[in-house]
Order: structure tokens, then C-alpha cells, then sequence
């Protein structure tokens, strides 16, 4: 597991903890967000950062390509809305670039097309950072971050949170893809 310590160059055990540092401490100060949903936000960002470090073996890299289904907490404006998306990812080949893709199915639905660098975790995870535009009612800037991790040679569990802009709503999101 030396990965965890070094991976390039960059502490990668240290970017996860200021990450949740980052989300534990500041989070309740984004825009109102009542106490429960902070823990459910937390919780589905350590399960995505958890997922990336301690999944099982997978038989390949983080380089494929996956489709997936997801739930969704957008929150914002002490409003929280539970939703329900299908995202994509394509790895654009010889890079640590991938084009990701999100419908999302409810409370109006939305079409979110972002472009992230990948930073390898190893040989069955990786963390991305990025952005894009969210297309409804109008299009917003979108920024994003997250992790995703092979949990067998076909599954791939991935997770993270997006900024809509325009809008100033954040998305916790949670979902399971099919590697191909």
C-alpha cells in the first residue's frame, strides 16, 4: 500500500484528509445547510474517498470508461433535494483527461457535461477535478471534484460533489457504474 503514502509525488493519504477537513469544517457554512444533511454530505463524500482507498483487487486500471446510475442530494438555499441521475465517463485515451456526463431524471431534470483531470490512486482507483456546464433553464458553470474505484473487473463505485454556480447549489452524489 505504498500509494496511499506517495503517488507522484503528491501525499495522497494527506489529500484525503484535508479534503474531509476542508468538508467537515466548512461545510455547514455553504449557503444554510441544516446539520442533518452536513452528515449526509460527509457521509457520501468519505464513502467515495473510503471506496477509492480500501477497495478489493480489480483485474485493471482505472482507465475505463463506465456508465452508472446515481443518488443525488442537491443542496443549497437551506433547501436539500433528493435526486436520481445516469452518468457517464470517457477516458480519452493516452491522457489524464476524461469527458463525464450526468442527466439527471428529477426535480426538473438537467443535463451536466464536465471535463476533469484524473490523478491515478493506484491501479484501481483515481480522483478528479474539473469542470463544465449544467444545461437547464439556462447553462451555469459547474465545478467538480470526486474519487471512483474499481470494485470488480465490470464495477466501478464512484462519488464526489459538484457546484452549480448560477445557481448556487451544491450535489453530493453516490453511484455505481458498468465498466467497459
Amino acid at each position: 500500500m505504498n500509494w496511499l503514502l506517495n503517488c507522484g509525488g503528491i501525499s495522497v493519504a494527506k489529500f484525503f484528509v484535508d479534503l474531509y477537513a476542508f468538508l467537515a469544517f466548512n461545510i455547514d457554512s455553504i449557503r444554510g445547510i441544516p446539520m442533518h444533511l452536513t452528515k449526509v454530505i460527509l457521509a457520501a463524500a468519505t464513502l467515495a474517498m473510503v471506496g477509492a482507498i480500501v477497495a478489493p483487487s480489480a483485474h485493471a486500471q482505472m482507465n475505463d470508461n463506465y456508465v452508472g446510475a446515481a443518488a443525488d442530494l442537491a443542496f443549497g438555499d437551506g433547501e436539500s433535494d433528493f435526486n436520481v441521475s445516469i452518468d457517464g465517463r470517457y477516458k480519452i485515451p493516452a491522457s489524464q483527461f476524461s469527458a463525464r456526463g450526468s442527466v439527471y431524471l428529477t426535480n426538473g431534470g438537467g443535463v451536466q457535461l464536465t471535463g476533469t483531470y484524473d490523478l491515478p490512486l493506484g491501479k484501481k482507483a483515481g480522483a478528479y477535478a474539473g469542470g463544465g456546464l449544467y444545461i437547464n433553464d439556462g447553462t451555469s458553470l459547474v465545478l467538480q471534484v470526486g474519487a471512483e474505484t474499481k470494485l470488480s473487473e465490470k464495477i466501478a463505485l464512484y462519488g464526489g460533489v459538484d457546484y452549480v454556480t448560477r445557481l448556487e447549489v451544491g450535489v453530493a452524489k453516490v453511484g455505481v457504474g458498468y465498466s467497459f
